[in-house]
């Protein structure tokens, strides 16, 4: 899970079983929304990039942050080995 833990939302997060939870190669937080994570796999590893997008009452900002910074996130490799 990625964001403001003391404030309890923008947060990315994924949920998985035991069975994926033990696939799982690595994670990389690259901003307080948007989180991947890097799945063992049999034949190829997957990654998986959730974003928790802005609505449409967010300031331009923001959405300018977000939308910058998730182009970012499929060019960056999971950084965090579990």
């Amino acid at each position: 899970m990625s964001g403001q833990a003391e404030k309890g939302r923008n947060e990315a997060a994924i949920m998985c079983d035991r069975t994926s939870a033990n696939a799982i190669v690595g994670y990389n937080t690259v901003s307080n929304r948007i989180l991947s994570i890097r799945f063992r796999e049999r034949k190829v590893n997957v990654t998986i990039i959730q974003v928790y997008a802005p609505t449409l009452m967010a300031s331009e900002e923001e959405l300018r942050t977000i939308f910058s910074t998730s182009y970012k996130a499929p060019s960056i490799e999971p950084q965090k080995e579990t």
